[in-house]
């Protein structure tokens, strides 16, 4: 139910002109793309930093929960 009043409520404010790719992390469900609807050149800043900083990618990997920077 939830997932159809949200989808409802994005296809009426892409109609009206109003939508917005941002998906706010803390609000988004499990099949939503959070990461890229921040734009292809923060997904790509934030990939970069990720290799950077984490290139085994443990923390990706072990850290609980729907959002990994994959």
């Amino acid at each position: 139910m939830a997932r159809s009043i949200i989808s409802q409520s994005n296809a009426t404010a892409y109609a009206q002109n109003v939508g917005h790719p941002f998906i706010y992390q803390n609000y988004a469900a499990g099949e939503q793309a959070v990461f890229q609807s921040y734009g292809a050149k923060n997904l790509e800043r934030l990939r970069g930093t990720s290799k950077k900083y984490e290139p085994d990618r443990v923390w990706q990997s072990l850290q609980p929960g729907h959002f990994k920077l994959f």
